[in-house]
């Protein structure tokens, strides 16, 4: 049977209307406000084909808690339902858990969890380090700005602290503190571009006779290394070198993080755990 909406009247057509809107949009509207875009894709999946492997297939996720809630709390939360935790992130309140995928509806509906994201894969960005004086350090160290006493953090793929660049007048590295947060390497750079950024921060030139010079040339280097040996890296890593600059802020006098890296958008800012 056609229905002909000016057929008719006023009142039937308005609520015609307002039926075959809720129609359309009762499929987003289903969807979890509190995971992200891929989790709720997955989800739709394992509805699909609601397979025992589908099901109990780990996830690996990073949860943020409401402000009221406190972390152990939360924690004790997902763990209690069958999560494992893998490492704390106190900044955003929230931590790295494994989780089966038929537990993310139960925690996207608990009233203490402000939003579920996968950890993410992050990569390295700024392909063109390398060019010559992009940076316009002349002009700055002419003002007599040189870093003295500051300290940078580098989040990338390590710093090579043997390099001559980064030696101050003792021959003593201005790299004064270097941690790994891939698990199983150390906090060497197997890439390259963490070195390159650094370089560009506080080379001093030893090894271009003062021709190539970062920024800074005699602020220190904090090397917190989240990338490896191919560029990539994770969410979580990226924000437990954050937590450590914070923590390290009065240790090293960090003034500054510098963030060579990034990944896909995928929801708001105030939502992303890495923003």
């Amino acid at each position: 049977m056609t229905i002909k909406l000016r057929s008719l009247p006023r009142f039937a057509r308005f609520f015609f209307a307002v039926l075959l809107g809720f129609i359309v949009t009762t499929p987003a509207q289903a969807a979890h406000r509190t995971l992200s875009p891929e989790l709720n894709d997955k989800l739709d999946q394992l509805q699909a084909n609601p397979s025992q492997t589908a099901s109990t297939a780990p996830v690996y996720v990073i949860i943020q808690f409401k402000k009221a809630t406190t972390l152990a709390n939360g924690i004790q939360k997902v763990t209690g339902a069958g999560g494992q935790n893998k490492s704390r992130l106190n900044v955003v309140n929230g931590g790295v858990f494994q989780v089966p995928a038929s537990l993310l509806a139960t925690l996207a509906e608990d009233p203490d969890v402000q939003y579920i994201s996968p950890d993410r894969q992050t990569i390295k960005l700024s392909p063109d380090d390398y060019i010559l004086d992009a940076s316009n350090t002349n002009s700055v160290q002419q003002l007599g700005y040189t870093g003295n006493g500051i300290g940078v953090a580098v989040i990338d793929s390590g710093v090579r602290a043997s390099h001559p660049d980064f030696a101050d007048n003792y021959g003593v590295s201005r790299v004064v503190y270097s941690e790994s947060f891939i698990p199983g390497l150390d906090a060497s750079d197997q890439f390259g571009h963490g070195t390159a950024v650094a370089g560009l921060v506080a080379a001093n030139g030893n090894a271009s006779g003062q021709w190539m010079r970062g920024i800074a040339p005699k602020a220190n280097i904090i090397n917190l290394r989240v990338l490896d040996a191919t560029g990539s890296g994770t969410d979580s890593a990226v924000i437990s070198a954050i937590q450590r600059a914070i923590q390290l802020k009065n240790t090293y006098n960090i003034r500054v993080i510098n963030l060579s890296l990034g990944r896909r958008v995928f929801e708001s800012y105030a939502l992303d755990p890495l923003c």
